[in-house]
């Protein structure tokens, strides 16, 4: 038999040949795969030959992802007929949000995104004056409505977006499932508005259904909502959303809510039920800041009491929401509960409603708070309104947690779980609200009580360590004046507890490592003729109503 000799190369050559193979077939996959389309915007019209709309539907009718940029020198307004509708994955590069402006005519949504799975970035643009209108039904994203698809936007701006709806959510952004993620994006005037009595959330932006949403290096500034129970001026994370929240500023955003149903989250609302799902939010905020946001509730009809409550006037945490902030600043805030309608002839001022926590409410939630900062924030109970001739003046309501304020939502019982660290509260405020004059022969209303000037803590357990509580007050509010007549009674002054931490109702505190000091107490000023408001506990309170267990 013939031996075989095989030369040493060869033998190395052959046990590598296997391992070759198949990198030249991996080569040769990555080279058969397509490139992304590329497609140029030439002009500014809404829909001629090489606008972006042509280029959008060219986009999607090519197999695989696209790109779509601006030819050097275009700048100006694309002004729309209808939204822009995006369904297989695209990049929109434009050449920066003060040289291309997308705007709906405020008539029209901007961008329209649909597809699971799908991956749309938008970059370097303004997204501006887009609308969406459904007055039987639920108006969601006025700028870009994201239906389960992965959405990023970057150096945007969104502006002057509407979502008006018998319910709305989402005046510039509705993201229902799926990804959103916003960096170095400004949010700015957007408004979300529903029906009286019916719900609306997220000015700016709102996710439901789910989505998770991403937000760094944002800025939201001047959005609100407008209607009946209205959550979320800024941003509404709802049914089970998860949001992040870093580097970014919430400055004077607003939710306004009618005498019945009231308002939660002057700038950020997390909540179990949403407009589609019902499953408790998470949220994560760190290195961020809250200032002058504002929790409204409108004043009541003439001769009836404002119900709706004001609650959280920068954040509201609700229904096993699991919330954590960290290293963020709260600053002049402000939660403020409606006034009592004014009586007709004969007939009573309506009374005010309450208001919780002029910074941040958790009602049945999980907030945890470390290494935050919180400065002139203000809590304001509903005024009484004036009563008619031979009308009595209608009561104030509390206000309670002039930074803070933990409770149990009416709805479920469940108590809420609070932890602070190495946090401080200074110069924040609870004012009760004041009792409404009487009309001429009748007597005025009473005021009521102002509660925890910097933190109150109603029904839950709450942890607090390494913090400071300095410098904080809580007010109740002054009587209303009896009106003109013989035997008229004047209104009482409300009462004034826990000038700096207020812990009741059954509530479970720790506070440890913790300085309290400066901290007032003082009960409201009686009309002439009428008594003052106790004060308890200027620096802390401890205590419960009769029939409730120990504090």
């Amino acid at each position: 038999m013939q031996r075989r000799t095989w030369h040493p190369g060869v033998v190395v050559l052959r046990a590598l040949l296997p391992a070759l193979v198949v990198h030249l077939l991996a080569l040769g996959m990555a080279a058969a795969a397509p490139k992304p389309q590329a497609f140029t915007v030439t002009n500014l019209s809404d829909s001629s030959p090489r606008s972006l709309r042509a280029a959008i539907d060219a986009a999607n009718a090519t197999a695989g992802a696209a790109t779509i940029k601006f030819a050097p020198g275009l700048k100006g307004t694309i002004v729309l007929n209808s939204a822009l509708n995006i369904t297989d994955d695209l990049t929109i590069n434009g050449p920066g949000s003060k040289k291309i402006t997308v705007s709906g005519a405020g008539v029209s949504r901007v961008f329209s995104v649909s597809g699971a799975g799908i991956s749309v970035a938008i970059n370097g643009l303004t997204i501006m004056n887009g609308r969406v209108s459904v007055p039987a039904g639920a108006a969601l994203g006025g700028g870009l409505l994201n239906d389960g698809a992965n959405v990023s936007l970057s150096h945007v701006v969104l502006s002057s977006n509407q979502a008006a709806g018998l319910q709305a959510g989402g005046g510039a952004v509705a993201s229902l499932g799926g990804k959103f993620t916003a960096a170095h994006t400004d949010f700015l005037d957007n408004t979300a508005l529903s029906a009286d009595g019916q719900f609306v959330f997220g000015g700016a932006l709102y996710g439901d259904q789910g989505a998770v949403v991403t937000l760094d290096h944002t800025a939201f500034s001047n959005n609100s909502i407008h209607g009946g129970n209205a959550n979320g001026g800024a941003v509404g994370v709802m049914g089970g959303s998860q949001a992040t929240v870093d580097q970014s500023s919430f400055v004077a955003n607003t939710a306004d809510g009618d005498a019945e149903n009231g308002a939660n989250g002057g700038a950020i609302a997390a909540q179990r039920i949403g407009l589609i799902a019902s499953e408790p939010s998470t949220m994560s905020i760190t290195h961020s800041s809250f200032t002058q946001n504002r929790t409204l509730v409108r004043a009541a009809a003439a001769g009836t009491d404002a119900v709706g409550q004001g609650s959280g006037g920068a954040l509201q945490l609700e229904d096993r929401a699991t919330v954590t902030v960290s290293s963020s600043t709260f600053d002049g805030n402000l939660a403020r509960g409606g006034d009592g309608g004014a009586g007709g002839a004969g007939s009573a001022g309506g009374a005010g409603s309450g208001s919780f926590g002029g910074a941040i409410t958790n009602s049945s939630a999980f907030l945890t708070l470390s290494h935050c900062h919180f400065t002139n924030n203000e809590v304001r109970g509903g005024n009484g309104g004036p009563g008619g001739a031979a009308g009595d003046g209608g009561l104030g309501n509390f206000g309670l947690g002039g930074a803070v304020a933990a409770t149990a939502l009416l709805a479920t019982g469940a108590p809420p779980t609070t932890g602070i660290d190495h946090s401080s509260f200074v110069d924040n405020h609870a004012f009760g609200g004041a009792g409404g004059a009487g009309g001429s022969g009748a007597n005025g209303g009473a005021g009521e009580r102002g509660d925890g000037g910097g933190v109150v803590n109603l029904f839950g357990t709450i942890t607090v360590t390494e913090s400071s509580v300095r410098q904080n007050a809580a007010n109740g509010g002054p009587g209303g004046a009896p009106g003109s007549g013989g035997g008229t009674v004047a209104g009482d002054g409300g009462l004034a507890r826990s000038g700096g931490f207020g812990n009741e109702r059954g509530g479970t505190a720790t506070v440890s490592r913790t300085l309290i000091a400066d901290n007032e107490a003082t009960g409201g000023l009686g009309a002439p003729g009428g008594n003052g408001g106790d004060a308890l506990g200027g620096g802390a309170f401890n205590g419960r109503p009769s029939g409730l267990p120990p504090s």
